[in-house]
């Protein structure tokens, strides 16, 4: 049986400029999951995943992707710029349309860190070869067509239990993306994302799925139970082999 791995943000290369069409472009932070050889055997080839952050005052300057992306504020907070300006917060997913002119920059404190999603091959700023980018107008798809769509966390519905065998399970608490219509839309069918949140001595039992699985935890910090016990921490990434079992608990006055 496949074992359980646990990868942290840090232990990603990490790319913070790229150079795009002659023009020498800040990035802030883009880690790429699948420069880690376990992720990337795990991620589907036609998925791409990346952790970014951009601190506060830091721009990531407009530009056009010709492919649909999500990105999932997880901490902090910021401004998207372009075809539309809007704040966006920890728990916003920014769904991007193909040719959405779009930037951000980095509000608060700390600015924001988050989840970009492609289901294509090549992710973004991937490679100055491949950046799936380009500043080039594409005014030939309306505006209101690439628009941005913020769906926040709270605006999905929560499980907090599910009965399996008869029993009863504790789920902490649950909010599927596919609730959304608009995430239902654009997520390929193959594809499930959930927000999850454990606190205070909740418990998720071991289980098993038939599938692979990943969890990241965006803040927070718990532990992982089946037959072992280790502590997570913020920034970690957990790949699940199918089949094999993994719970996870918080104790008292802990959360993630």
């Amino acid at each position: 049986m496949e074992q359980v791995e646990v990868i942290n943000r840090v232990d990603l290369d990490c790319l913070t400029e790229i150079t795009l069409e002659g023009q020498n472009t800040y990035l802030g932070e883009v880690r790429n999951f699948k420069t880690n050889q376990a992720l990337e055997k795990r991620i589907p080839e036609d998925i791409s995943i990346s952790w970014s952050a951009l601190p506060a005052g830091g721009v990531l300057k407009e530009h056009y992707h010709p492919c649909a992306s999500f990105l999932i504020i997880t901490e902090g907070e910021g401004r998207s710029l372009g075809d539309t300006v809007v704040d966006v917060k920890a728990g916003d997913v920014v769904y991007i349309p193909k040719w959405n002119l779009h930037g951000f920059e980095g509000k608060g404190e700390n600015g924001f860190k988050a989840l970009s999603i492609q289901f294509q091959s090549t992710a973004i700023f991937e490679s100055e070869e491949k950046p799936e980018t380009t500043y080039f107008d594409r005014e030939s798809i309306p505006l209101e067509e690439r628009q941005l769509r913020i769906i926040a966390r709270d605006e999905l519905p929560s499980i907090h239990e599910a009965i399996v065998n008869g029993q009863k399970h504790c789920l902490g608490t649950l909010k599927n993306f596919s609730s959304n219509n608009i995430l239902a839309e654009a997520f390929p069918k193959n594809f499930s994302c959930s927000w999850v949140r454990l606190e205070n001595g909740q418990t998720l039992s071991p289980h098993t799925h038939e599938e692979d699985s990943m969890i990241i935890l965006t803040e927070g910090e718990g532990l992982f139970k089946t037959d072992r016990k280790f502590k997570l921490e913020h920034g970690d990434i957990v790949v699940v082999p199918k089949g094999a079992s993994h719970g996870f608990s918080t104790e008292e006055e802990t959360s993630f």
